[in-house]
């Protein structure tokens, strides 16, 4: 079982490290069914009885923990930038103008 359960953590360090990849590049970020995942993974972890297995497993999950730490501070200093002036906040002065009227708007100045 505790080969199956390094599998399936490895798995889930390749889609937080293809995340982390995302954020960086300022893409956006799928990460369904992870929560599933790592929560049947847990279920599984309580159930390992293996000695030595159980530490090699507990530092997977020490990584992973860390690398969802790390993706958490990435999204939110992305969602930091998208809502900061050079984001959404600039998009809609943009498309709104400063006094809120689209550049489209029959009754406004634009």
């Amino acid at each position: 079982m505790t080969g199956d359960l390094q599998d399936r953590l490895n798995a889930v360090q390749a889609a937080l490290d293809e995340a982390r990849a995302s954020v960086e590049a300022g893409d956006a970020v799928d990460l369904t069914g992870l929560d599933e995942t790592v929560r049947a993974i847990c279920a599984d972890l309580t159930a390992t009885t293996a000695g030595d297995d159980r530490d090699e497993l507990a530092r997977a999950i020490g990584t992973v923990i860390n690398d969802l730490d790390s993706l958490a501070a990435g999204l939110a200093e992305q969602h930091h930038r998208a809502v900061a002036g050079s984001g959404l906040d600039a998009a809609a002065k943009s498309a709104y103008g400063e006094n809120g009227k689209t550049t489209n708007d029959p009754d406004g100045e634009r």
